[in-house]
């Protein structure tokens, strides 16, 4: 109910002032800095990326989910970014609840090949307690492209492909569970670097 009329208090904001509040919460490292997380974000160079990034963060939507349930089951359709605000979630590389690869807590993310993929859940991800998210929908993420150039879709599109090119060959680390978590490790630590480096950007500016 808190989130219902979060939203309808929302929706009756005039949009110039939904742009300010949501530039703000960028200032603030919520916005940009969040979406920037993901590498395909991250590295977009065009010319429209604050704007852009600034309507899908204006997309986002929140979701919440009790103790030990699946977010996503190996195996489902996948259709949406998700951002972790509160709690953990552990990831498994079957359908059940089995043994754990990795934990991500805020502010990890997971799932950004379904905003570009018509695909399924490549791992199963499931809370070690109450959990709340960030998630943006492939469509809405389609719905604020649609109303941005060609050459922005291009790069994505590039970007994308790029990412699902290491994804595909590093698929054969899931079925070795410690190098899965090495490699998830890994992917943490790039993910620091990147919010290290944004935010050494801002104070620049």
């Amino acid at each position: 109910q808190k989130q219902a009329t979060r939203c309808m208090v929302w929706d009756r904001f005039p949009m110039v002032l939904k742009r300010q509040l949501a530039t703000h919460l960028q200032d603030q490292g919520t916005g940009d800095s969040l979406l920037g997380m993901v590498a395909v974000f991250g590295d977009l160079e065009h010319r429209d990326r604050h704007d852009f990034l600034l309507d899908l963060y204006m997309q986002m939507e929140s979701e919440t989910f009790g103790r030990a349930l699946p977010i996503a089951k190996k195996g489902d359709k996948a259709e949406r970014l998700f951002f972790i605000r509160q709690g953990a979630v552990h990831v498994t590389p079957t359908e059940e609840d089995g043994p754990n690869i990795s934990t991500l807590i805020a502010p990890d993310h997971f799932g950004e090949y379904a905003l570009f993929e018509d695909t399924v859940w490549e791992e199963s991800y499931w809370t070690d307690s109450f959990v709340e998210c960030w998630t943006l929908t492939r469509q809405a993420f389609q719905d604020v492209l649609a109303h941005y150039d060609e050459k922005l879709e291009e790069e994505l599109g590039n970007l994308a492909e790029a990412a699902r090119t290491v994804r595909e060959d590093t698929a054969w680390i899931k079925d070795q569970p410690r190098l899965a978590r090495w490699r998830t490790l890994l992917l943490k630590v790039k993910r620091k670097v990147r919010r290290s480096t944004m935010g050494d950007a801002a104070e620049k500016l």
